[in-house]
């Protein structure tokens, strides 16, 4: 059994190693011509004296907590790129959103835990993004505090121990929180799961910059540089709506998303009752729950899915703060009395033998009999109206805020396009595709090209690195122009970088795409 302690500073047996690490550390700091220089004359055999200090687990840990102490960041890099990043580990007491955050030796916000799970312990595992890690509240005002302490006092027969870990990180997707537990569950072994889903959770997850920041890049498809699809695409410009259509699921870009997240979710569930345990996929979905449910029925168990009602999301009553609908300390006490009502009704934990709490039962089950209906609901009016309301032409000299409505990730205001672009676009008239814009006439692109792309059907290409405009027309296949909508996308084989820090990657700048005019 493996016990994963919290960094420390030192001991005593490791004084020497912690003397040459200080130093190290220095060195590091100052001077990288003088490790330059070392190298150039020490024989190729020799490990340097940092290398070797740097071997001893404990000895890491204290490098890490030396280099956390310096930074208010919180996100480290993780080498899976489903996963693509968690918490610096080893943080404490870092002060985010006016609460203190720290972190345990896996980069979780949460107590250190054994694995794998020790005997006699029922472990419940919180699964999710901001909401689980607790976005702009107390470590200790969260889901998994509430529902231990509900647990406990109404278990008394139970003689093991309890144990809920908050494993969230803010801005997962569905796929990198699946990833993340599904790649470690043996060693877990959790009793529940009790996975959050969100309505961010079909975006890119993007990695980390730098030492502890957000970056630009998307691991799981680096290949695209800086271009990512998310929901609030547009909201970084001003004039634009603050998202996308991604969630209305009427096109490939977003159905193939649900598809795959959804597969992920079913994959994991699988998994963990294959091993003895329980999963509960919880639906905070806000008014999109309908579009999903069809999705979670292919893969999913009715006893797995619940739906919260959307007001959990819309009621300020539940909110961190007026511009920030994260949960308070009351939204997380109000999905910890849902849980509990389900491990009840359900049976979650069959090994605990838990009484009766009927005014906080009646209260959570009548809160998830209300999203439940909300997500029965026919959506097809509502998705033709959104198509109606469609441009079939989308101007981004002319009026790019409104154009960005409908673009999935990958163009800006101005039309720039980036590595891997996509946008929603209705059914043409006369199942012809017209592509204006302008090349960038940066001689470093040419000899590539850009792939245009209508759902999974290859169009045609632009070459990169020509001169002056273009104007190009496409003929739509049959079984795409027949659609009442498609998805329009871009590849691009190179870039250059553009930006006042050369961190945009771009290949091309778009005019207008769309319908072709008479």
């Amino acid at each position: 059994m493996q016990v994963l302690p919290r960094p420390t500073q030192g001991r005593a047996g490791r004084a020497l190693a912690l003397a040459s690490l200080g130093t190290a550390l220095t060195v590091l700091a100052v001077s990288s011509v003088f490790f330059a220089l070392r190298r150039a004359t020490r024989p190729s055999y020799e490990r340097p004296a940092e290398s070797q200090a740097l071997a001893d687990a404990e000895v890491r840990s204290a490098v890490i907590a030396r280099l956390v102490s310096g930074t208010s960041r919180l996100y480290d890099s993780h080498p899976d790129p489903d996963v693509g990043r968690v918490l610096l580990p080893g943080m404490e007491d870092t002060r985010f959103l006016d609460h203190d955050v720290t972190t345990n030796q896996l980069g979780m916000r949460e107590a250190e835990y054994e694995l794998p799970k020790p005997p006699g312990v029922a472990r419940i595992v919180f699964l999710g993004d901001s909401y689980v890690f607790g976005h702009g509240v107390s470590s200790l005002d969260r889901m998994g505090v509430f529902l231990q302490a509900y647990l406990e006092n109404r278990s008394p027969n139970f003689e093991g121990r309890l144990e809920c870990l908050h494993l969230g990180v803010s801005s997962w997707n569905a796929i990198s929180e699946t990833e993340y537990l599904r790649r470690q569950l043996s060693e877990l072994q959790p009793d529940l799961v009790v996975q959050l889903l969100g309505p961010n959770d079909l975006d890119d997850t993007v990695g980390v910059r730098g030492f502890g920041a957000m970056g630009s890049h998307v691991p799981r498809h680096r290949q695209r540089a800086d271009g990512r699809v998310f929901v609030n695409a547009p909201g970084r410009y001003p004039g634009a709506a603050s998202s996308n259509l991604l969630l209305m699921g009427m096109d490939w870009e977003s159905q193939q998303r649900y598809e795959e997240a959804v597969a992920h979710l079913g994959r994991l569930a699988d998994r963990v009752v294959a091993q003895g345990g329980r999963y509960l996929l919880a639906v905070h979905w806000s008014n999109y729950k309908e579009i999903l449910r069809p999705y979670l029925e292919e893969h999913l168990r009715p006893e797995e899915v619940c739906y919260l009602p959307a007001r959990y999301r819309t009621d300020p009553q539940y909110w961190v703060a007026e511009d920030n609908p994260h949960w308070n300390r009351r939204g997380h006490e109000a999905f910890a009395r849902i849980v509990f009502a389900l491990v009840r009704q359900r049976d979650l934990l069959p090994t605990l033998s838990t009484e009766p709490w009927p005014q906080v039962e009646e209260t959570a089950l009548a809160d998830l009999e209300e999203g439940r209906i909300e997500a029965t609901r026919d959506h097809l009016p509502r998705l033709e109206e959104v198509r109606e309301r469609l441009l079939r032409s989308l101007d981004f000299q002319g009026d790019g805020a409104r154009a960005l409505r409908q673009v999935h990730g990958g163009v800006d205001l101005d039309g720039r396009l980036s590595p891997y672009a996509s946008m929603v676009l209705p059914r043409l008239e006369g199942a012809s595709l017209f592509v204006e814009g302008r090349y960038l006439e940066r001689p470093e692109l040419q000899g590539s090209e850009v792939r245009i792309w209508a759902d999974q059907a290859l169009l045609g290409t632009l070459e990169l690195g020509a001169l002056g405009t273009f104007a190009r027309t496409f003929e739509l296949p049959p079984e795409v122009a027949a659609r009442e909508t498609f998805s329009l996308r871009f590849e691009s084989e190179d870039w250059v970088y553009g930006g006042s820090d050369r961190r945009r990657c771009e290949s091309l700048r778009l005019d207008r795409v769309g319908e072709a005019t008479p």
